[in-house]
């Protein structure tokens, strides 16, 4: 299996964090009038999921964050 480092760990983080970033201004319904705003809110739950240790380790082991 594969061990990360807190220095991987993080400049992952920080990568997904640019990632998204881009991905958000692309996506944003507001500088892209031509969307819903569909992926832009998949989008922003996926980032949510990642960012937080607890959701992160519920979808990794259950495969959902939604236990309601």
């Amino acid at each position: 299996y594969l061990k990360f480092s807190h220095m991987n760990f993080f400049s992952l983080m920080k990568q997904t964090q640019k990632e998204y970033r881009d991905l958000s201004r692309k996506y944003h319904p507001d500088r892209n009038p031509d969307t819903d705003g569909t992926k832009f809110m998949m989008l922003k739950t996926a980032y949510d999921i990642l960012n937080d240790p607890e959701r992160r380790r519920n979808y990794d082991v259950y495969g959902t964050t939604d236990f309601g």
